[in-house]
């Protein structure tokens, strides 16, 4: 208790108390009333605090919780109880120094389940022998593609999605094909140290059913010591360049060909679209078909013109008619068809644009080109060869 009250005795300590919560009385008055000297400022920090019998410190044995008395002016007249000793509260929400340990140790112990059903789950290959005769066209066009793009300097880990201004692929669904594509050959794997937010788990936490592509941390040829992947690599370059190319290749070349220069028409199309603000939230079967069909007829380079006069055109249009921005999405795609027909039907010269500097070449794409198909630049003013098989 403290000084200025100590010579009141337990029932005055009580009628002092109870006068201060329950009538007006001026605090100056109350003190002199029971012969308390000090400040009227500091009275209520002279009252004893309220003992809670039922409440006692989850971490000091025999400590029962105490409330401070507050001012009676306030909605509460007492804080929440809590360990004149340690500081606890009796509140899910306390950062005493032992809520927060006991807490520190609950969040280990649930990185270390989470962990567990990492390692087990994706575990990663311990021993792996890999010839490059033996990938398929798309797997080495995508390993070396993602080699050139993120692969770390001690080529132990991947990040697809990491953020370059020379893009791995295309677009979110494209990167999202890449990574998925290598991770089914085991090309990549999920590394045991991503980050466990990277996933998501069951309740009971022994399983987790699925997981972030672009939040996980990518084992680059699991299974394969460094200097066995540097061979790898180094052979499956040679192989590329020189040849002579593996069985299946030639057969797989055109329709990759084609799919490549697809993505590039479509990342064109939607990069000229937002930069006039119209953004498409997802290209559908209509604008597939229609890029499909103007590659069949005219070189990436061409269709960049196509598209840019359409999109142009079509936004004159809408400014000029003040159509709304919902009915103009959908006129995007008819005019390139309809310019592309026109272009057919009149015999018209589509000069083959070049590269936009904001809408630079993908990795997957310069790799396809220059390293495979071996035409560098030039493929912008080729038309895709016809494809009649599987490029899986």
């Amino acid at each position: 208790m403290d000084h200025p009250l100590a010579h009141l005795s337990g029932d005055q300590l009580d009628e002092l108390v109870a006068r201060y919560y329950t009538t007006r009385e001026s605090v100056a008055a109350l003190m002199r009333a029971f012969g308390i000297e000090g400040r009227p400022s500091s009275f209520v920090s002279m009252l004893p605090p309220v003992v809670h019998k039922d409440l006692c410190c989850a971490f000091c044995e025999g400590q029962n919780l105490v409330s401070q008395r507050l001012s009676r002016d306030r909605s509460s007249t007492i804080s929440d109880p809590s360990c004149p000793s340690c500081g606890h509260r009796a509140d899910p929400r306390c950062t005493c120094a032992h809520c927060q340990a006991l807490a520190a140790r609950r969040r280990a112990e649930i990185d270390r389940r989470k962990r567990e059903v990492i390692g087990r789950v994706f575990a990663v290959p311990k021993e792996v022998e890999r010839n490059p005769a033996d990938l398929s066209l798309r797997d080495a066009v995508y390993l070396l593609a993602l080699f050139r793009h993120s692969v770390s300097e001690d080529l132990s880990f991947a990040e697809p999605y990491a953020q370059r201004r020379d893009r791995l692929a295309p677009s979110s669904e494209d990167t999202r094909r890449v990574a998925k594509h290598l991770w089914s050959k085991r090309l990549i794997v999920v590394g045991p140290d991503s980050d466990t937010d990277a996933f998501i788990f069951n309740d009971d936490l022994t399983d987790c059913p699925q997981l972030y592509l672009d939040k996980v941390v990518w084992a680059f040829l699991p299974g394969q010591p460094t200097h066995e992947k540097r061979e790898f690599l180094s052979e499956l370059e040679r192989l590329a360049r020189d040849g002579p190319w593996p069985e299946g290749w030639s057969d797989q070349f055109n329709v990759l060909w084609h799919e490549i220069a697809k993505a590039e028409c479509l990342q064109y199309y939607t990069h000229s679209l937002a930069e006039r603000g119209y953004e498409l939230e997802t290209l559908g079967e209509k604008t597939h078909a229609v890029f499909d069909e103007l590659l069949l007829h005219f070189s990436i380079g061409q269709v960049f013109n196509l598209s840019w006069q359409a999109v142009r055109d079509t936004t004159d249009y809408i400014v000029k008619e003040r159509l709304p921005k919902y009915h103009a999405k959908n006129s995007f795609i008819g005019a390139v068809q309809r310019k592309a027909d026109k272009a057919r039907a009149e015999g018209w010269t589509i000069r083959n644009s070049r590269r936009d500097f904001n809408c630079p070449q993908t990795v997957v794409s310069s790799v396809f080109f220059d390293v495979f198909a071996q035409v560098g630049g030039n493929a912008l003013e080729m038309i895709p060869p016809a494809s009649t098989a599987s490029a899986a």
